[in-house]
């Protein structure tokens, strides 16, 4: 995991408090209950593409309380807590951790959900050369068409958006009043890396570019620390592409999480950041 290799890496303890599923919202929650105690010195939030549209489901914090119909992983445990059919199946089910506070830090990790959108991007393919990547075509033109909505969501400012913003505000804010370094880590989409890593196409854009390009201005504004490891990513996709062994990606193959490579990379950009 992404925690365990970070504190094998720089040697600081690492504490990981995370839950699959999580919105920007819960996040903070987790920081304001568990940091007085953990008391890091350090914390960093990773954020995943896309996770900002979970906010919708805590615009109305009270409604939330009581409906519990939240986001990803947790929402389904949440859901299965009121089925008694399902309750007793539940018990092994693994909570995948999303937030580290890694002696230090605080990272979160989502997914998001996808609706079709048009993109008139034109998608230059370079991808016979490349026979790994293959078989991300597929998922790669989606990433291009679904995420047209989130897109105008960021360009217009809208409620998710502006909320995840002042929440990351808020969570830089209570570290700094603890005497706590902050920093923002964003963590490019498979899609997009994978494409940028093997196409000499420089004008397509995804969603993670868009976010980034917000993110920067927000966080500079803000006097936030912007982690953005997406070039080493591929960088990293590159050299090993040459070498033909696709268990060394830096995503696994069998979903959009990243493998213990990719997490390795991230990592080290987190470390060198901190020198």
């Amino acid at each position: 995991t992404l925690p365990s290799l970070y504190e094998r890496q720089s040697g600081l303890r690492s504490y990981n408090l995370g839950v699959q599923g999580y919105a920007p919202t819960q996040m903070l929650g987790t920081y304001n209950i568990y940091a007085n105690n953990l008391k890091p010195k350090k914390v960093f939030m990773i954020y995943y593409s896309t996770i900002f549209e979970r906010e919708l489901k805590f615009l109305d914090l009270e409604k939330a309380k009581v409906e519990k119909n939240f986001t990803g992983g947790i929402g389904n445990l949440s859901r299965k807590e009121n089925n008694r059919e399902i309750k007793a199946g539940s018990q092994s089910r693994r909570i995948f951790t999303s937030v580290l506070i890694a002696g230090y830090n605080y990272l979160i990790n989502a997914r998001s959900s996808k609706t079709k959108h048009e993109n008139e991007q034109t998608i230059d393919w370079n991808f016979e050369k490349n026979p790994l990547i293959d078989v991300y075509k597929t998922e790669i033109i989606n990433s291009l068409i679904d995420y047209g909505y989130l897109v105008e969501e960021i360009q217009k400012d809208g409620v998710a958006w502006k909320q995840t913003k002042e929440v990351i505000k808020s969570l830089k804010d209570n570290c700094e009043s603890n005497g706590q370094e902050f920093a923002l880590v964003y963590m490019p989409r498979r899609a997009s890396v994978y494409y940028k890593s093997f196409s000499n196409d420089f004008e397509t854009k995804f969603i993670d570019d868009y976010e980034v390009e917000e993110f920067k201005e927000f966080c500079s504004a803000n006097n936030i620390t912007f982690i953005n490891p997406t070039n080493e990513l591929i960088n990293y996709t590159r050299i090993i592409s040459k070498g033909g062994d696709k268990t060394k990606l830096p995503y696994l193959e069998i979903d959009r999480h990243m493998s213990e490579f990719g997490y390795k990379t991230v990592a080290q950009v987190i470390i060198n950041n901190d020198k």
